[in-house]
């Protein structure tokens, strides 16, 4: 097969590792090409993999009329048998572009439909028209785009059920993340940690959905909590990442007189030391479809605080963690639950070492990159033969 992916930016995020993840650990004998609109770290991690990695350029600005053209004429010159889309602006040009020549379209979906705003919402819809097949990353996505937008697939596509719709889940490459110890050590000096302290950690853009501001209050409750109970381990919190949210969390951690307990390093390309340095790790995300930044933390056995990704029976759930068994869930913007949960892992190591060595079992038998690159080869296949 003749695979042409099509991503709108190669900036960082889960959507890129995964693709990064695909492409680098393909065993058949398939070619690839990737071509992506936005620049970003990813371009020469893809690179170095062998793979063909071209920009869409417009003229004057991203998607003019010689963009489109562009993106026409390399689509062509490859001659792909089917395209694969990930990033919602990617999902809706290549459906559409794959409808005008015949091409079957592949489109990955990230996002919680829930969350869709209504000039979103009627994008999605032409995409689910034109797309050969969708792909959820996860169980919380696929459900939430039957609960959305079924009713209309149904009339737009004339199809009974969804049958489009097929589930994915991300995988992870695990060797990728093996460090050394000594690495972590010279991170925690370089982050201004003591061996002792207790890192929690963060991964991601610095964007406002993320809701870093609620770890950072949450941080300052168990300073405080734990300045009144004992001062042997002190809690410090480590922010990977970098976004438009940047000083404005800043000068929260100021505000709240933690600047000292907190560290933002910054964009990084190589997160094994992290994960490696940190005891736990918060997710405070508004919504997230299947985090790639949440498989990696597990798969280094990393305890994982994390906000829902649904509800269920009326209570939080998650479409990976089990509370108290393979991570722990909080609700979202709840800093005091936060802050109640870390007060709790901070003085039990031994919780701690439980939870994150059951995450790292449950990653390696559930969430391995080679499964999930044999699943998206059969959802290919199975465009390319209709």
């Amino acid at each position: 097969m003749r695979i042409l992916h099509v991503i709108t930016s190669l900036e960082c995020g889960g959507a890129q590792a995964m693709l990064r993840d695909l492409i680098s650990g393909w065993k058949q004998g398939d070619e690839h090409q990737i071509l992506y609109f936005h620049d970003g770290s990813y371009v020469d991690q893809l690179r170095a993999s062998g793979i063909q990695v071209l920009r869409v350029r417009g003229l004057v600005c991203t998607y003019d009329p010689f963009f489109f053209i562009n993106l026409a004429i390399k689509t062509l010159r490859f001659k792909p048998d089917c395209i694969h889309a990930l990033l919602w602006s990617s999902n809706l040009i290549m459906s559409f572009l794959g409808r005008i020549f015949k091409i079957p379209v592949v489109c990955d979906l990230h996002c919680n439909a829930a969350h869709l705003g209504s000039r979103r919402a009627f994008f999605e819809r032409v995409t689910i028209s034109c797309a050969s097949r969708l792909v959820a990353v996860s169980h919380s996505v696929k459900n939430s785009y039957e609960k959305t937008f079924l009713p209309a697939s149904s009339v737009v596509t004339r199809e009974p059920k969804f049958e489009k719709l097929v589930l994915v889940e991300n995988g992870i490459n695990a060797d990728r993340l093996v460090c050394a110890d000594e690495d972590a050590m010279q991170l925690r000096r370089i982050c201004g940690f003591g061996e002792s302290d207790f890192v929690v950690g963060a991964v991601g853009r610095l964007v406002h959905v993320k809701r870093y501001d609620v770890l950072l209050r949450a941080c300052a409750d168990s300073v405080l909590r734990n300045s009144a109970k004992t001062q042997k381990r002190p809690l410090r919190v480590c922010i990977v990442g970098d976004g438009p949210e940047g000083e404005k969390l800043q000068q929260l951690a100021k505000d709240l007189k933690i600047e000292s307990y907190v560290f933002f390093a910054g964009t990084s390309y190589n997160l094994a030391p992290f994960y490696r340095m940190f005891n736990c790790m918060a997710i405070t995300s508004e919504y997230e479809g299947l985090s790639m930044v949440l498989l990696e933390a597990l798969s280094c056995g990393v305890a994982v605080i994390s906000t829902p990704t649904k509800r269920q029976n009326g209570s939080v759930a998650h479409d990976v963690i089990t509370h108290n068994k393979t991570g722990f869930l909080v609700d979202v913007a709840d800093p005091v639950g936060l802050a109640c949960q870390l007060f709790t892992l901070l003085h039990d190591q031994s919780l701690v070492s439980f939870v994150g060595a059951k995450a790292k079992q449950l990653v390696k038998d559930r969430y391995s990159v080679g499964g999930m690159i044999e699943h998206h080869r059969k959802v290919y296949q199975s465009v390319c033969l209709k």
